[in-house]
């Protein structure tokens, strides 16, 4: 099992979410304020970090839309 650890904005507000297995890889999708910038790192069920080596990975938007929130895909393949 692999989750998904992110946070919003410098990581406030985190949250985790179960990320589903495919055939080669894991996914889920997330629903975040328009604009936001997220910081996020992998975890297994073991307690394993995957956090980019200390650095963590992050997602900033390069567009935004009329919308107030946003659907982002992770799929770390």
């Amino acid at each position: 099992t692999i989750y998904l650890h992110y946070g919003t904005e410098n990581w406030s507000d985190v949250t985790e979410v179960k990320m589903r297995r495919l055939k080669s890889c894991y996914k889920t999708e997330i629903t975040v304020p328009t604009g936001t910038n997220i910081n996020f790192c992998f975890r297994d069920a073991h307690g394993n970090w995957d956090n980019n080596y200390g650095n963590d990975y992050y997602y900033a938007p390069t567009t935004s839309n009329e919308n107030d929130y946003t659907t982002i895909e992770v799929t770390p393949c």
